[in-house]
């Protein structure tokens, strides 16, 4: 093989029948077959195109691994099969070659194949599965691959939340899901899965919260034969957004209520928006109890309206307790927190939920403390809220309704007993000889008079009826459920009892006592609380004319207003 000759050397026409495979139309000529080269001990034949092109590198040395072969070939005397590689100077190409030597010392034939895309495509290939390799290997994610039931055929090798990669393989992915799987299980989905949140059961028992990421894997008949998919690890996030979701929660709820102190006015609606807000901490029910220095324990709201509370003992235990702090009971699904206003326990918050719900948390607990002090304002709030009201209402000297405070209920109560029909009285009171005392004792001592008679009209009446001071010497009450002849009944209970008040007289000529005029509030008669009123105070002053004590039911007619008599 030291040098190349021609087809017309004189070496070359013996051996013309071999060499004839170069001719057009031979074996080799065909592009299909690769380069071929035939190669003896003088001579590098090209047989094809492709062949010369080899052929040249080859007497260039650029493919020295083709000389290394055909020794090898030659030695042996059988056919090898290698991949050898050519450098043209600018690029690397890979031949699958096959050496075969010919009969009779006749040299050596060499086929040679293009493998250079196949190669390149194999390198690459085997770059790409290192590569993921490498990346599975060193990331924090969890990568995994299921079979047609949802069992792990491969796992993460370095395991993942506490288990090995054999601890999972070969197990249902369902064993460790704590939430249920709904209509596309993450592990075994129909279609791609895109960040779908779950909640992963460690190997500690504990909850891990889980981005899914999967492709369902289909074989050539369209049957899903498993899936593959990657889960990261979102616990620590996930409890960040707790931490602020929770912290959120605290400052809508203490807002709510806030919100409930400064913008009600009613005593009621303040407590009922404030315990809406606390029970939406996860309770099934609540209430409030209000706490008195001076008596027993009130009931402040409940929550829903028609929730079942403890009965008024029971309240006064729980209250008696109160001051102790904070009481979970019931393996944590209630809760008695005392609220307080300066130091002192003015009420207590009581919140409630299922026997089969999760038990009340620690921060919980800690935001229902929270919502309690709160509360203890709110409380002692609507404590001074009705104490304006009460003194609103009422008349300061006496501590009767006064006058607006009567004609309001009044006259709510005059409306209902006309709509159901059902009968009622008005009474109209007047001292006599009141000036007299005045002039005789002294205006304290006129007013201590009047404290006697607001006692009597308060001891003589029902606990329905209303009793008022309209102003200065004069009274009234509304007796829902009276007929004329329970009026008259009432007006001669309460004239006896008015005897020992003249012992205040200013004089014998002119004795104290009490003048009394009824008005009855007939369905049928068509009449407003002014009007009856007036009738009222007409029929007293017909009395007060007798100069003695007495009553009189007022005429149904509407009279004219009088003036006051002496």
């Amino acid at each position: 093989m030291a040098r190349p000759v021609s087809i017309e050397s004189a070496e070359a026409s013996a051996a013309s029948e071999r060499l004839a495979l170069t001719l057009p139309g031979g074996a080799f000529a065909t592009g299909n077959v690769g380069a071929a080269i035939l190669l003896t001990a003088d001579a590098d034949v090209p047989l094809n195109a492709s062949g010369e092109a080899l052929a040249t590198l080859y007497r260039a040395g650029r493919v020295p691994q083709l000389a290394k072969l055909v020794e090898r070939v030659v030695a042996r005397g059988q056919a090898v099969r290698e991949q050898i590689v050519a450098n043209n100077g600018e690029r690397e190409q890979a031949l699958d070659c096959a050496a075969l030597p010919l009969a009779g010392d006749q040299g050596v034939l060499v086929m040679g194949h293009d493998v250079s895309l196949h190669r390149n495509l194999h390198r690459a290939l085997l770059d790409s599965r290192q590569r993921y390799k490498d990346l599975v290997e060193c990331s924090t994610d969890f990568a995994w691959e299921t079979d047609a039931e949802g069992r792990f055929v491969f796992v993460t090798p370095r395991g993942t939340h506490g288990y090995q990669a054999t601890d999972l393989v070969s197990r249902l992915a369902t064993d460790f899901e704590l939430d249920p799987p709904g209509e596309d299980p993450p592990f075994l989905p129909p279609v791609p899965v895109e960040d779908r949140l779950l909640r992963f059961r460690t190997s500690s028992g504990e909850a891990a919260w889980l981005h899914v990421c999967s492709v369902p894997l289909y074989d050539d008949d369209g049957r899903l034969t498993g899936a593959r998919g990657v889960c990261r690890d979102v616990t620590a996030e996930r409890e960040r957004e707790e931490a602020l979701d929770a912290a959120r929660e605290r400052g809508r709820l203490l807002a709510e209520i806030v919100s409930a102190l400064q913008g009600e006015f009613d005593a009621d609606h303040i407590l009922s928006r404030a315990l809406a807000a606390a029970a939406a901490l996860g309770a099934a029910s609540g209430a409030i109890l209000r706490v008195y220095a001076e008596g027993p324990t009130g009931l402040g709201a409940v929550w829903p309206k028609d929730s079942v509370v403890p009965q008024v003992d029971a309240l006064n235990a729980i209250a008696a307790n109160a001051g102790e702090g904070m009481v979970v009971g019931d393996e944590g699904r209630w809760i008695h927190a005392p609220t307080r206003y300066r130091e002192g326990v003015n009420g207590l918050l009581i919140l409630a939920r299922p026997a089969q719900a999760l038990a009340f948390s620690a921060e919980e607990q800690a935001l229902v403390g929270q919502v309690a002090d709160h509360l203890g304002i709110a409380l002692e709030q609507v404590a001074r809220q009705e104490a304006l009201e009460r003194l609103s209402r009422t008349d300061g000297l006496t501590g009767l309704l006064n006058r607006r405070a009567f004609t309001e209920e009044a006259g709510r109560r005059r409306h209902l007993a006309r709509r159901n029909a059902r009968p009622a009285a008005l009474m109209f009171l007047d001292r006599n000889n009141f000036k007299h005392v005045n002039d005789v004792y002294g205006h304290q001592a006129g007013d201590s008079a009047l404290v006697r008679v607001a006692d009597l009209l308060r001891a003589e009446g029902r606990r329905s009826d209303l009793v008022a001071r309209l102003g200065g010497d004069e009274f009234a009450l509304w007796l829902d459920e009276t007929d004329a002849a329970g009026a008259t009944t009432k007006a001669e209970q309460i004239l006896a009892a008015a005897v020992p008040l003249t012992s205040l007289s200013g004089s014998a000529e002119k004795p104290f006592g009490l003048s009394i005029g009824i008005a009855l509030c007939d369905p049928a008669y068509d009449e407003t609380l002014d009007e009856m009123i007036v009738r009222a105070d007409h029929a007293m002053y017909q009395v007060k004319r007798r100069r003695r004590p007495g009553s009189a039911i007022a005429d149904r007619e509407k009279p004219h207003q009088e003036g006051n008599p002496l």
